[in-house]
């Protein structure tokens, strides 16, 4: 009787392990989990100076994806895009902490909220300002 280790090290595997196999590797492209439907979301400015070019460009992606849903949607999954006005808002994104040589919880605080003033036009001390340097050496403002 083999060993298990002498079954894997084996150049011979058997049948019901190849099928298995098989049968796990194409499950997600058989459609074998589909979802009943995807949600994407994005926010634009519909309205306000840039709403007339950018209406048309939500309306083209509308009629594309229900396009895609009529023909069963990706590999079974319905395309739900959800658009919301930005209505004149900033959205500040995340940014990585890191780059400013973050080296404690606090810096990591410091430097988000530092972003968020940043985006109003606040001026702060935060967070040490890059100056042309790559690379660490704390993240705290002198």
């Amino acid at each position: 009787m083999a060993t298990a280790i002498e079954k894997l090290n084996s150049p011979r595997l058997p049948r019901r392990t190849l099928l298995a196999a098989a049968a796990a590797l194409a499950a997600p492209w058989t459609g074998a989990r589909a979802a009943a439907s995807v949600r994407i979301g994005q926010v634009l400015p519909l309205t306000g100076p840039l709403g007339p070019v950018v209406q048309p460009i939500a309306e083209g992606q509308r009629a594309l994806l229900d396009a895609v849903n009529a023909r069963g949607g990706i590999h079974g999954a319905a395309i739900d895009l959800v658009t919301l006005d930005d209505a004149g808002a900033s959205v500040v994104p995340a940014s990585p902490a890191f780059y400013a040589g973050a080296t404690h919880l606090q810096d990591l605080v410091d430097f988000v909220a530092g972003r968020v003033l940043d985006s109003a036009g606040v001026g702060h001390t935060l967070y040490r300002r890059w100056r042309g340097e790559l690379g660490g050496g704390g993240g705290r403002s002198t």
